[in-house]
């Protein structure tokens, strides 16, 4: 931060929906966007090269899950916040993103006073959950599916719709230690079926 600004990189590939946060919150008395980006490559390169006091965040992006790389993006930042602004209405996606270490959660339904309010908020230090996100954590139940590492990795082939052989060979393991992967993966997510799999994948931003 520097005299008093809070300088914002957008990180979305709606360019509408940027244009818009950008003009109200440049409105917004402390605060200046400073940069946008519609990738998480995108981003990494512009934080690298200016400086950033927040970055609002979506999860969905074309090159990637984003609450994945929010640890990165914050290795070496320590004063950087991070706000995820997301349609992600789902308990399990944003515990997922606070236990990433992100400082606010704001819903893209929400109107722009929110997403300021939120912002500003976090700004000046807080933690913001948007109001409706809150009442979803509260009423949701506490479990989510811990995953390992090489699980998220044949989880997300499985979404690119790679078959079993196809992600034995990506990832250089046998047919059946992939098989074991999948066995355990649909009863973690308590999916039925391949399909059933993917589809809860997708839900939970897994």
């Amino acid at each position: 931060m520097t005299d008093n600004i809070t300088r914002i990189l957008l990180t979305d590939d709606h360019n509408l929906l940027v244009d818009g946060l950008k003009r109200s919150l440049n409105e917004a008395d402390g605060l200046k966007v400073v940069g946008t980006a519609n990738s998480i490559k995108e981003c990494m390169e512009f934080l690298s090269e200016h400086p950033v006091d927040l970055l609002l965040l979506d999860v969905q992006l074309p090159d990637g899950n984003s609450i994945d790389f929010v640890p990165k993006i914050l290795q070496g930042r320590n004063t950087l916040k991070v706000v995820i602004l997301s349609s992600f209405a789902d308990p399990s996606v944003i515990r997922r993103a606070i236990d990433a270490g992100i400082s606010g959660y704001l819903l893209k339904n929400s109107s722009s006073a929110e997403i300021t309010k939120g912002v500003l908020a976090v700004a000046d230090g807080e933690h913001y959950i948007s109001p409706e996100a809150e009442a979803l954590l509260k009423e949701a139940p506490k479990h989510v599916p811990s995953l390992t590492r090489r699980e998220r990795e044949v989880l997300h082939l499985v979404v690119e719709g790679l078959s079993t052989k196809e992600i034995a060979a990506r990832l250089d393991l046998s047919f059946d230690t992939i098989h074991d992967y999948l066995r355990n993966l649909r009863i973690k997510l308590d999916a039925k079926s391949m399909a059933d799999l993917v589809c809860r994948a997708k839900d939970q931003c897994l």
